[in-house]
């Protein structure tokens, strides 16, 4: 088993769910854009689903849902999480079902090979919804106050440019345990290189910003409404 594997089964035994801010930008931010997308009632493969948040959220918007992870330990908390929904972890399980849409949630920040998980995912569905840590922007001094997570490579300046210019691979902690997986920051053009490597066209990307509802934690709600730390494309199999 690759060690980043390894290192996503730990934290799916560890503590994974915490108080609200550790939630807020997935909560308030990243769900509701995915769900803005598909607005009809649909059957969803979340690709890469952890343990198993977005799948509960999706349910409650009245989708069908069935999840894969690749961590065996990830998976089974995402079905404990969701009673009746199928989890798997392996593609292979999945090899006679078709979605309406796959959802690709932060996915490709955590995989080496982009083009690969694209591919793997688009033989689901012909259309994907992807979403990503901003390019262009970076609010993660935010995001690793609110869980618990810090940068194990020192930053040699205030510029939080060179986070995503100069240190396209970062290794980041998630608990205070100190598991830490790999984390990759890929440009702009990077991004469409393996979206048409893979025959996807970009129908749709935007900048998603919180709903209201995540006025909850005003101190976040303030600072992420004025600069987007997400980017967000909707994909279709050409």
């Amino acid at each position: 088993m690759p060690d980043n594997l390894q290192k996503w089964d730990a934290l799916a035994s560890g503590s994974w769910k915490g108080p609200p801010e550790q939630r807020w930008f997935h909560d308030y931010l990243l769900y509701p854009a995915i769900c803005e997308r598909i607005k009809s009632k649909m059957r969803i493969l979340d690709y890469g689903c952890g343990s198993g948040e977005f799948l509960t959220f999706a349910r409650g918007q009245g989708h069908e849902v069935v999840g894969l992870d690749p961590s065996v330990a990830m998976a089974k908390r995402a079905e404990r999480e969701n009673p009746n929904v199928l989890v798997a972890n392996h593609a292979g399980l999945l090899a006679n079902y078709l979605f309406d849409a796959v959802v690709m949630n932060l996915v490709l920040s955590c995989v080496d090979n982009s083009v690969g998980a694209l591919s793997a995912a688009s033989s689901f569905s012909s259309r994907l919804i992807v979403t990503v840590p901003h390019p262009c922007f970076s609010l993660f001094d935010d995001l690793h106050c609110t869980t618990q997570r810090r940068w194990i490579s020192p930053r040699n300046s205030d510029d939080e440019r060179e986070l995503y210019f100069c240190r396209p691979i970062q290794e980041v902690v998630w608990d205070p345990a100190g598991t830490a997986t790999n984390l990759y920051h890929r440009s702009l053009t990077e991004l469409f290189e393996a979206f048409r490597h893979c025959q996807l066209h970009v129908v749709d990307l935007f900048e998603p910003l919180p709903v209201v509802e995540g006025a909850c934690i005003a101190r976040l709600y303030d600072r992420f409404t004025r600069i987007p730390a997400f980017m967000l494309f909707d994909l279709h199999k050409e």
